[in-house]
């Protein structure tokens, strides 16, 4: 195994959980937030495809 190939296999790959309104919305393209440090997010951006129910405003989201 080269040096490059130990390395690939050790890397991180940041992964994300969604749900929408308490269902797992597994076709998230990306995802993103404003925050200050040691606040709660004040606002961010959830793009995806295929969600489990019809996104309304002020329904619930969370992701970990």
């Amino acid at each position: 195994m080269s040096l490059a190939d130990q390395i690939a296999s050790r890397t991180r790959r940041p992964t994300m959980t969604v749900w929408l309104n308490g269902k797992r919305w597994p076709d998230v393209l990306s995802a993103s937030a404003s925050q200050e440090y040691g606040q709660g997010i004040g606002s961010g951006t959830v793009v995806g495809r295929n969600p489990p129910v019809t996104p309304t405003p002020g329904m619930p989201i969370r992701w970990r």
